[in-house]
C-alpha cells in the first residue's frame, strides 16, 4: 500500500496517520527464514518538520516461529517493531544514493 505524502509536504503540513496491512509472511536472516504466525497492522505517522524533511513512525508487532537456542524446537517469539526515520525528500539523486535506505521507500510523493 502506498500513503500519499502530498498533505504533509504542501503548505498546509498536516500529519499524515495512517494503518496499513503488514504484508511480510516470513522473516529471513543468515540463520534462515522464519514464518510469521501471528501480526498486527503497522500504525504509520508521517509529520513535517521544516522544508522538504519528514519524521516517519511506524509500529507494530508481530510473532513469528523460530527454533530455540539450546534446543532447537520451535518456539513462538513476539517481536515489537517501533521504528523512527528521518527524511528529507528535498535531496537530489546524488545525495540519495549516498543516503540508499531513504531512496528505497520513497518514490515521489509516495511511501
Amino acid at each position: 500500500m502506498l500513503i500519499n505524502l502530498s498533505d504533509v509536504l504542501s503548505d498546509q503540513h498536516k500529519t499524515v496517520e495512517e494503518t496499513v496491512r503488514l504484508e511480510m509472511e516470513e522473516i529471513r536472516m543468515k540463520s534462515g527464514t522464519y514464518p510469521i504466525v501471528s501480526k498486527e497492522p503497522v500504525h504509520v505517522s508521517v509529520e513535517h518538520i521544516r522544508g522538504k524533511e519528514l519524521l516517519i513512525k511506524a509500529e507494530t508487532r508481530l510473532t513469528a516461529v523460530i527454533p530455540c537456542d539450546r534446543c532447537l524446537e520451535d518456539v513462538r517469539r513476539e517481536f515489537v517493531l517501533d521504528i523512527t526515520k528521518h527524511v528529507d525528500v528535498g535531496l537530489s539523486d546524488a545525495e540519495l544514493t549516498e543516503e540508499l535506505d531513504e531512496s528505497n521507500f520513497i518514490d515521489g510523493y509516495h511511501l
